[in-house]
């Protein structure tokens, strides 16, 4: 006698069972998505703050070089030997003369470079010309640093008078005893650098 034949049932998901995959691997994804976005943020806000960094330093670095390179000219009206300044500044700006001017290209030039820093429009920038004697026709070289600043300010202190914001404060003064420089930077705040000349 045969026993009668039964249908096996077919294995398989239900609709509830698929949908709850669904959203369990897409909960899975946005998580991994949302870590992901975070993690690259934060990459490009560190890397932006490293290259910020790295910039003011290479303007500062600049600054001090330029300050302590500060030289007299040889003063030919004068006595032998003798040597006058040309360091001169304001509250926002200042300029000198400066030796050690790189000539890797052996141009007809002298090794000592006039230079002038200067704070306008939001924006500091150093200048120079490339002849020691300005003349008219002497075109001067700007370059603007980009460091984010909202105010810059200097001081010079006078052996006499004490801590002044131009120079030279008295007839008779070559360059000061130091100098104080204030970065007012956007995102690091008050920066202060004393540089002692003499």
């Amino acid at each position: 006698m045969k026993r009668p034949f039964k249908k096996r049932a077919q294995a398989g998901y239900t609709l509830i069972e698929i949908l709850i995959a669904i959203g369990i691997f897409s909960a899975l994804g946005l998580s991994a998505y949302t870590a992901l976005n975070a993690l690259s943020r934060a990459s490009a806000a560190a890397e932006q703050q490293s290259l910020m960094l790295a910039q003011l330093q290479q303007t500062i670095a600049r600054l001090d070089a330029d300050v302590r390179a500060v030289v007299g000219r040889p003063n030919f009206d004068a006595a032998p030997n003798a040597a006058v300044s040309d360091f001169s500044g304001q509250a926002t700006s200042f300029g000198a003369v400066r030796s050690g001017w790189a000539n890797p290209l052996g141009q007809p030039r002298a090794q000592l470079q006039r230079f002038q820093w200067q704070f306008q429009g939001g924006t500091l920038q150093r200048l120079y010309w490339p002849t020691l004697y300005p003349t008219m026709r002497s075109e001067v070289q700007v370059e603007s640093l980009a460091i984010d600043l909202e105010g810059w300010s200097i001081r010079y202190l006078s052996p006499s008078m004490g801590w002044q914001t131009r120079w030279p404060s008295a007839p008779g003064e070559a360059w000061p005893q130091a100098i104080e420089f204030t970065l007012d930077h956007t995102h690091y705040g008050e920066i202060r650098r004393l540089i002692v000349l003499n």
